[in-house]
């Protein structure tokens, strides 16, 4: 990490995780460092592995259906 400037992750998903857990707890370890957002992406993704994330990661979450624009919502992450 550079000395003084503050790190974001932005997590995508499309679709599930095998270990959603285990995804959760790494990021609960890394939010020292860094604050951690999420975004699903489509119908199929995962609700928990979204929301569990950035809860741990200390950031926010949006979901993205297939048919909405997703430019807005990204950018309200930022």
């Amino acid at each position: 990490m550079v000395s003084g400037y503050p790190r974001f992750i932005f997590l995508l998903t499309d679709g599930t995780v095998e270990n959603t857990e285990g995804v959760i707890q790494m990021a609960r370890q890394k939010s020292r460092n860094a604050r951690i957002s999420s975004i699903g992406i489509g119908n199929g993704a995962s609700m928990r592995l979204i929301e569990g994330t950035a809860e741990a990661g200390r950031g926010k979450f949006v979901m993205i259906s297939d048919s909405e624009d997703p430019s807005t919502k990204i950018i309200s992450l930022l």
